[in-house]
């Protein structure tokens, strides 16, 4: 989403040299009826497509996500 993702990743962005660095802190608001997108001012951000690719907000994709995140957490546990 490209909205999102000037404002929350704007450092990063900005750091490096990339075909992406042009959309740190973008000023455009999504295409009418794409979604909402928000930004704390912390930089944690949501956001919710109103007319997406099924396959995003399938229930099926579940199990194997948390089985994802799971994994990424015993990780983490161990390093730090």
């Amino acid at each position: 989403d490209a909205y999102h993702v000037g404002w929350t990743h704007a450092s990063s962005l900005r750091s490096g040299q990339s075909i992406f660095t042009p959309l740190a802190g973008n000023a455009m608001l999504p295409p009418e009826g794409a979604g909402l997108q928000m930004t704390s001012k912390y930089g944690s951000g949501m956001g919710v497509l109103w007319d997406a690719y099924s396959g995003v907000h399938s229930a099926d994709l579940v199990p194997e996500m948390m089985a994802f995140g799971g994994a990424k957490q015993e990780k983490l546990a161990k390093e730090i």
